[in-house]
């Protein structure tokens, strides 16, 4: 459902499908990207807002969740299913609403997660990171293969940029 033009989530089964994932693969393959997005979760432990990846592999390339200790982390089979940034920083704040900035910049290389335009954590890009062929583009739950885990909550004005913003844009954005 939709709440004030925010998608409402139930946390049990609901998630969006991008139809044209397959064209958003132009977007990540060149290694410079940038996912932004609102949240305002009810849950904010072992919740996916987004993922992409290949439903015929089963491989999930970039995924965005909320881990066990409510911390914002980004994890990545394309980096060897290795947590790529994040896992020990900022907690995400239940029933507020937070904005989420994830970038990837081959060309430094760098990874990075910003949550209200505020660096959270960055790391180095795995030399072993590539996105692969996407077909699948979730919001609202880790759903590549099968959906294994959804979102409670509130998630808005998602964006996907083809080039790693600055921190000064992502201000001037928000």
């Amino acid at each position: 459902g939709a709440g004030n033009q925010a998608l409402n989530f139930d946390g049990t089964n609901d998630y969006v499908e991008v139809s044209s994932a397959r064209k958003l693969y132009r977007v990540f393959e060149s290694g410079k990207w940038t996912i932004t997005y609102f949240a305002n979760t009810a849950v904010t432990t072992g919740s996916y807002p987004i993922s992409f990846g290949n439903s015929a592999s089963g491989s999930i390339y970039t995924a965005m969740l909320f881990n066990a200790s409510s911390k914002v982390q980004v994890n990545s089979a394309g980096g060897g299913g290795a947590n790529l940034v994040g896992a020990a920083v900022n907690s995400a704040t239940p029933n507020k609403w937070e904005r989420y900035t994830i970038t990837a910049d081959a060309a430094v290389p760098e990874f990075s997660i910003r949550v209200n335009s505020v660096v959270a954590d960055s790391n180095a890009l795995p030399p072993s990171y590539s996105v692969g062929e996407i077909d699948r583009f979730t919001i609202g739950a880790l759903g590549i293969s099968t959906t294994i885990a959804y979102v409670a909550g509130f998630l808005t004005d998602f964006r996907v940029y083809n080039y790693a913003i600055s921190q000064r844009l992502d201000r001037l954005l928000a």
